[in-house]
């Protein structure tokens, strides 16, 4: 797992390997992670210019150039000491990207 964040200081970037033993059996808190049917209820997030996102074939799309920042996310209402889960899959290319 590779993550880098950004601030008006610089980058820092961590790359650690992560091992799951047990799968956690919670409810999942993201709605529409397979993005059928369009964006809903997802909500972009636009930070900079430069870069555009898209939802098609059941996947969002980041593209563009010119270091634009541009994120996804959705309101999570969570109750303490309950367990939940995220699940998706991210993949991705030449674009850097974060997740929060």
């Amino acid at each position: 797992m590779r993550f880098r964040i950004f601030t008006e200081g610089g980058v820092a970037e961590s790359i650690q390997t992560v091992v799951i033993t047990d799968d956690l059996e919670a409810p999942n808190l993201i709605q529409n992670g397979e993005f059928e049917g369009g964006s809903d209820p997802w909500i972009i997030l636009p930070i900079s210019d430069g870069i555009n996102v898209s939802f098609d074939n059941n996947e969002a799309h980041w593209t563009g150039v010119g270091g634009g920042h541009v994120g996804i996310y959705q309101p999570i209402q969570v109750l303490a000491n309950n367990e939940y889960r995220i699940s998706m899959d991210i993949s991705g290319g030449p674009i850097n990207g974060f997740l929060v």
